[in-house]
């Protein structure tokens, strides 16, 4: 055996072993029809620090992010929210802030505007309700909370839930995997679930586990990302991120991975926009197979139903299982700066997997892109579109890599 292939052999070893869950890939298949002995680059999960810059809060009210922070909003009301070794404790509350305690479970419940809850502790059978007539703060303070029976944070507000992740703190929420039946016209779609926004702020490190619910986070509007976190999302059950109404991703180090069958680390039903941030994506699920409606559905790193744009950050995508996509877009895809690469390693048996899938125009102008499919061509858009100007490009039948 050469030199050149034994280095290819370790190194393809090291990228299939390396993710945030075990691969069980065939090896000696994806050695023996690596064309030209490509070497992928190795994706996993990074939680390594990042220089995002200040994260500069708009204060022009015509601004159409300008809602979306609450450093905007004063906060007037507090309620702290401490799980102890004792039991709950809970401060702060008002004749318009009420909350009740059953165990470890607090609803809050709400008909004043500009209320702050902070919540800190542990509590291993335990979760927080909202019902809000306004938007509200919610501070993650050194906070781990597990519902085994359903969603450990769960806001029945219609407006925006600000999560807050409190600087230098680690936090930790978790579900079951036996939910509840919530009442009648509520939903409990996984761990953290809003009928409202979700934008997500703060300086801390959050990880999220999805063990029955349909999602780790989720939305019934949109969700937002801002600068400074680091947040691990893990789905076993569902997706790892999930919105209505669109995803923003203006910053933060996102870990995000699900591992059911079919099931999407993030998935926006609207448009999806990344600015900014570091994003590692992965899947590992198998098909799933409708016989009625003779429809297969793969799993998918990012899926996106409109329009999907990226004019900065980084965003590494890894999808394992058979046929497993790395982006499905049912839309345009633009991307205009920041850095994508993408490793599929699945099969083509019962569906066939894709670098990328793009139903419309999948456009260049800026930044980097690199795709690399095991066993099928990786880019498969129904119109390419690619701007002069370009440093570097390559096409092959496994691998498409450009660069300005």
């Amino acid at each position: 055996m050469t030199k050149v292939l034994r280095y290819s052999m370790l190194a393809l070893v090291a990228f299939v072993m390396a993710s945030c869950v075990n691969d069980d890939s065939d090896l000696n298949v994806l050695i023996q029809e690596n064309p030209g002995r490509i070497i992928p680059p190795v994706i996993e999960f990074d939680y390594s620090d990042l220089d995002e810059g200040m994260d500069i809060i708009p204060s022009d009210p015509d601004d159409e992010t300008y809602n979306d922070y609450w450093e905007n909003s004063p906060w007037t009301t507090n309620v702290r929210v401490n799980y102890t070794a004792e039991g709950v404790k809970v401060t702060g509350t008002t004749t318009r802030v009420k909350a009740t305690v059953e165990g470890g479970h607090v609803t809050v419940r709400s008909t004043a505007s500009r209320v702050h809850i902070t919540l800190s502790g542990e509590c291993s059978d335990g979760s927080v309700k909202v019902y809000s007539d306004y938007k509200f703060k919610l501070t993650l303070n050194g906070l781990d909370l597990t519902n085994p029976h359903g969603a450990a944070i769960n806001s029945q507000c219609r407006k925006t839930m600000y999560l807050n992740v409190a600087q230098g703190t680690a936090n930790r929420l978790a579900d079951g995997e036996g939910y509840i039946t919530p009442p009648d016209e509520e939903d409990m779609k996984g761990t953290v679930f809003s009928e409202g926004q979700i934008v997500v702020s703060g300086n801390g490190s959050l990880d999220v586990y999805c063990n029955g619910g349909h999602h780790a986070i989720a939305s019934d509007d949109y969700l937002r990302f801002r600068k400074g976190n680091k947040i691990k999302i893990e789905s076993r059950s569902g997706n790892g991120i999930r919105a209505k109404d669109g995803v923003f991703i203006d910053g933060s180090v996102i870990n995000v991975c699900s591992l059911k069958d079919a099931g999407k680390a993030i998935n926006s039903k609207d448009r999806l926009a990344i600015t900014g941030g570091r994003i590692t994506a992965i899947t590992t699920g198998a098909p799933v197979i409708d016989t009625e409606l003779a429809d297969t559905t793969s799993a998918a790193a990012v899926k996106c139903d409109s329009l999907m744009t990226m004019t900065g950050g980084t965003l590494r995508i890894k999808s394992m299982g058979e046929g497993g996509k790395g982006i499905k877009a049912k839309g345009n895809v633009v991307i205009s700066g920041g850095s994508i690469e993408i490793v599929t390693t699945g099969i083509k048996d019962k569906a066939s997997p894709k670098g990328v899938k793009c139903d419309g125009e999948f456009k260049i102008d800026a930044g980097r892109v690199y795709v690399y499919c095991a066993h099928t061509s990786p880019m498969h858009a129904a119109t390419l579109t690619l701007a002069p100007g370009y440093k570097d490009y390559v096409s092959k039948s496994r691998l498409f890599s450009i660069e300005y």
